[in-house]
């Protein structure tokens, strides 16, 4: 059962999935034989725990959250309090409680990870609990402490001797994004070269992709549309391959419709709406989230342009739906996003005073961290907000920020909605 094990962990660092499956199956035959080998109760324990936390892993990629919830804690149960895996178990549990929406559950069981890896002197554990721990903070709107880890987690991963622990490039990549949403491009675009220069031996498609379209959306903040679709069409170049992560295809997604808006190519983006299945009534999920917060930014631009059409109204529902979910569970990054497209939403339907109410708790949580790009890549139509939020005296020198971004960059006659 022991050697089954070990070759499912290492073809599952490869991504093969289905070759995982099989062999935790041969390890649970294997046990039930007279004659396994086993040597101790801890033993047999270890052994079980393995295979749990091997079952959870692929629990999440099916899409079975709850499962591998389940499935870590009774990995946990077994394994003792110093044994190397269970680090891999917290990690796992924390992916899971990610991908359910509860950021908080995720956070802690990144942070267990995290210690238990430190006491054994994994480093490499350590650092990938660590960037880990950064995401999740990074979607909870928590920017500076999402930096802060992963700046730790790429201390972590640096020369140690003269081995380059790998997944090096990850804290590069979203040391980027977050220095885009900050507007310091320059900063970003050499994080996120290094991260992908980093991430390519490797073949780590999960990162490259999300280093492609971050690098995307700095092309776009630099005024290079040719340079952003490009990057864009990498990322989705990297998605070419049997059973892709859903989640990197939901981001490449998101990326193409902002594009899309960007260009002014409504039609694609409406055709997208319609291809996608999505719709204003569907039950919301931290999974599926970004996808329907693509479709109210797709549904406030077309009702931009078609003023007649029950667009804007159907984004707004969908907004405040979107609103609450996020709000509840806690990602407030996201909950920044929705509140300006709902900004923009109520400017669309010529409702100012419920468009400055938006934007106003938009900006009230959006300025201790720092936020820049979600507003100024909203273009001209975000900028008179501003302008009259400015006026009416709230928050006027963040205001002044963001309007400062938008003269520097000629983004007046730009509009993603």
């Amino acid at each position: 059962p022991w050697l089954c094990i070990f070759k499912a962990w290492m073809v599952r660092r490869a991504g093969r999935l289905d070759a995982v499956e099989q062999l935790v199956q041969d390890a649970e035959r294997a046990l039930e034989s007279e004659s396994a080998p086993i040597a101790s109760d801890a033993d047999l324990q270890a052994i079980r725990a393995n295979i749990a936390t091997l079952h959870a892993y692929m629990a999440i990629f099916n899409g079975e959250i709850s499962r591998a919830i389940e499935l870590s804690h009774q990995a946990l149960e077994l394994f003792p309090p110093d044994h190397l895996i269970r680090g891999v178990t917290s990690v796992t549990l924390g992916l899971a409680y990610r991908m359910k929406g509860d950021l908080a559950g995720a956070v802690k069981a990144f942070a267990e990870a995290r210690s238990t890896s430190q006491k054994m002197g994994n480093i490499f554990l350590t650092h990938i609990a660590t960037w880990h721990m950064g995401y999740t903070l990074m979607l909870q709107g928590q920017l500076h402490q999402a930096i802060d880890a992963y700046r730790e987690s790429l201390e972590l991963a640096s020369e140690q001797g003269k081995r380059r622990i790998l997944y090096a490039g990850q804290p590069h990549i979203y040391i980027g994004s977050i220095l885009r949403e900050w507007n310091e491009l320059e900063a970003a675009e050499a994080q996120l070269r290094e991260g992908i220069e980093l991430c390519e031996p490797t073949r780590l498609l999960d990162a490259l992709t999300d280093g492609y379209l971050a690098m995307a959306r700095v092309r776009l903040a630099q005024g290079d549309l040719k340079g952003a679709v490009d990057a864009c069409g990498d990322a989705q170049q990297m998605l070419q391959v049997p059973n892709p992560e859903p989640v990197s295809l939901i981001r490449a997604d998101d990326c193409r419709v902002q594009l899309w808006l960007a260009q002014g190519k409504y039609q694609e983006a409406a055709r997208w709406a319609e291809e996608s299945g999505l719709r204003v009534d569907d039950e919301l999920s931290y999974v599926r989230e970004l996808e329907h917060i693509s479709l109210a930014r797709v549904l406030v631009a077309l009702g931009r342009e078609q003023s007649e059409s029950s667009h804007t109204d159907d984004a707004l529902k969908l907004l405040a739906r979107l609103l609450e979910a996020a709000e509840t569970a806690g990602w407030m990054g996201k909950a920044v996003e929705i509140l300006v497209l709902q900004a923009l939403a109520f400017q669309v339907k010529g409702e100012e005073e419920e468009a400055l109410a938006a934007l106003e708790r938009a900006l009230s949580l959006a300025e201790p961290q720092g936020y820049v790009r979600t507003f100024v890549d909203e273009g001209a139509p975000m900028a008179a907000l501003l302008h009259k939020a400015a006026a009416s005296g709230f928050v006027p020198e963040y205001a002044d920020k963001l309007l400062a971004a938008f003269g520097a960059e000629g983004q007046w006659g730009r509009g993603a909605v």
